[in-house]
């Protein structure tokens, strides 16, 4: 709203004055419907105003919320359940003022007046819904302002109209510390007095009054680059504020001007800045004074807080025709469109799709939208926060990936307690040892996991037993997978634990602990000689060798042993096809069981399954 002191005739008591003015007059309205309104009679009326601005918040457990101006405070009504406001804290202005402005970056909300001295106010809304707590307020920097802007993409806060600072705007730092701004800057804009601004990815449109729309780059904001401007245009007024849409394309500017229309403005090309189309509200025979105030877009629909015609609603979707689609009259006992009465602002963005107007005399209105379906916002919950896996780890000299759920909007990874630079993704690579954590933020709700130890694994290296040809991995119950080499080639289907060497050469055993890690074995010679009737190796005699299958075999060990207990036969991949039950310890007889052709390993075994001799045996 225009600086300008108003009266309306109304009297002291607004609440009485609805009551009697619906018994006569039903609000007009399209395609809405109203939930509740909210109203105090208690509250002062001030140069005719008894409320002002409204902007809307969302907390991390789903609950709705409107931050609302009066002439002398600021108050916090929740509308979770749209049709029972319910005030939970309020706070009083150092003096009563026409002209109140809310923004929220996280869980915090700031706050100025442009009348009295409050400068700039924060509010903790992280106890909501049990409570707000106001933890900073300081003129320091200045005393009044007439609006103020979050760009939340880069937790900057930009002062629009604050008396220290007519000409241009102050700017301060959220990031640091969003209960103690920091201040950047405090800088003199070309386009003169800001009423408004709007700033998106450090690009910032300024409503300059009579000056109209310039476009600046804040990316060094004590140093702002002119990137375009547009200072005269068809029905041009007093540039009040404006809204940009969600692909950059189009702005919605507003002229606080009677019988000026609202302005679809093409921004794709900074040097050339064009009125695409006008539109306006009609709900009065005579539209000639019709006078707009606050302009917002959801999706491709325009919500604007229309003096005198309430909360209106409008299809961009055709920007040659922007088309009316809803409204609902806020201040139904107009006449005319003199002076400034009826709905100051709006706020389109509750997760419900539930929308807060708010009217100068009659309060805070919780609205419904009944035609238009508004694509989700996202809805402020908290995230899950659970790294997996669960006790990771990584083999020395590889990685290992953490994960957590990808349900959050940003990410920032710890490592002993220290930020990691650029890790703000759902996962990460991990190449050391130690603590890791993150937070998890879903707009401004915030959660941390538990700190995760990762170890580094060192790998197990495998060691091979030979006897003769018969090759065995040593501790093999801490090993998951086996795969042997000769000469350096995998040996197919030699997958055991186990082998029977078939060929002279170098051998070596590659294996997967259980933790995951691969080793290889230092690699051992095989020599494998040609077949004899008698087949002599270190620990065990054969007779006869080669044999048939099913037959008696004579088997002497090289030593004796006084606990021997069983005979294992094995085929060439080491696979056991027979086990024989052992009596006595020296020269035996034993029955083969019926084995198909081919070359086997013949192992004797103690009752604690320790090796103890070997030999090759071949069935013809």
């Amino acid at each position: 709203m225009r600086n300008i002191l108003f009266h309306v005739v109304l009297g002291l008591c607004p609440s009485i004055g609805y009551t009697l003015l619906m018994a006569q007059a039903e609000p007009q309205r399209l395609n809405m419907t109203l939930l509740s309104r909210w109203d105090l009679e208690s509250l002062p009326v001030h140069a005719g105003l008894k409320y002002n601005d409204v902007w809307g918040y969302a907390d991390c457990n789903g609950r709705e919320y409107a931050i609302f101006g009066s002439a002398g405070r600021v108050h916090f009504i929740e509308v979770t359940d749209p049709t029972q406001p319910r005030e939970i804290a309020s706070f009083p202005g150092t003096s009563n003022s026409i002209w109140r402005d809310f923004k929220t970056y996280r869980d915090r909300a700031y706050a100025s007046a442009d009348e009295g001295n409050d400068g700039l106010r924060v509010f903790d809304l992280s106890r909501l819904p049990d409570t707000v707590v106001m933890t900073y307020a300081s003129t320091e920097v200045f005393q009044r302002s007439h609006n103020l802007w979050i760009d939340t993409l880069h937790g900057r806060l930009y002062m629009a109209g604050a008396n220290t600072r007519l000409n241009g705007v102050i700017v301060y730092d959220l990031t640091q510390n969003p209960d103690e701004p920091q201040l950047l800057a405090s800088i003199p804009l070309p386009g003169g007095y800001v009423h408004d601004i709007h700033v998106v990815d450090n690009i910032g449109y300024a409503s300059h009054a009579f000056e109209g729309l310039w476009i600046y780059d804040f990316s060094n904001p004590a140093e702002p680059v002119v990137l375009g401007s547009m200072t005269e245009y068809p029905e041009k007024g007093y540039n009040h504020s404006s809204w940009l849409s969600a692909d950059r394309n189009w702005l919605v500017m507003a002229d606080e001007t009677h019988g000026a229309g609202v302005k679809l403005v093409d921004v794709r090309n900074f040097s050339d800045i064009s009125v695409r189309s006008i539109f306006r509200s009609t709900l009065l025979p005579d539209n000639s004074g019709s006078i707009l105030h606050n302009p917002f877009i959801r999706d491709q629909y325009v919500i604007m807080a229309y003096y005198h015609d309430g909360i209106q609603i409008f299809d961009m979707s055709n920007p040659d025709n922007v088309t009316r689609v809803a409204f609902y009259d806020t201040y139904p006992i107009n006449t005319n469109y003199l002076g400034y009465k009826g709905a100051w602002g709006t706020y389109p963005y509750l997760p419900s799709g539930n929308i807060l107007g708010a009217d100068i005399t009659f309060g805070l209105y919780v609205l419904r939208a009944d035609s238009i379906q508004f694509t989700p916002g996202p809805r402020h919950r908290f995230p899950q926060a659970i790294i997996e896996p669960a006790n990771p780890g990584f083999c020395s000299g590889q990685t290992v990936e953490l994960e957590v759920a990808p349900d959050a909007l940003q990410y920032q990874w710890y490592f002993n307690d220290t930020i990691i630079a650029g890790a703000t993704s759902a996962t990460l690579m991990v190449s050391e040892a130690g603590i890791y954590q993150v937070e998890v933020r879903n707009g401004h709700c915030v959660a941390h996991t538990m700190p995760v130890e990762v170890a580094e694994w060192q790998p197990q290296q495998p060691s091979i037993l030979q006897a003769a040809q018969m090759l065995v991995c040593a501790d093999s119950a801490q090993f998951n997978s086996f795969q042997w080499y000769l000469d350096g080639q995998p040996i197919s289907g030699a997958i055991g634990a186990r082998y029977l060497a078939q060929n002279t050469g170098s051998y070596t055993l590659e294996t997967i602990d259980l933790n995951g890690c691969r080793a290889v074995s230092e690699p051992v010679q095989v020599v494998v000689s040609s077949m004899v009737e008698t087949s002599h190796s270190n620990t065990l005699l054969v007779y006869p060798n080669p044999a048939l299958s099913g037959q008696y075999i004579f088997l002497k060990p090289a030593l004796s042993h006084p606990f021997l207990a069983n005979l294992l036969i094995r085929d060439a991949l080491g696979r056991i096809c027979g086990r024989l039950a052992l009596v006595g310890q020296d020269a035996m007889e034993v029955h083969l069981p019926h084995l198909p052709q081919g070359v086997y390993w013949l192992e004797l075994q103690t009752a604690d399954g320790r090796p103890t001799g070997a030999a090759r045996l071949v069935i013809k």
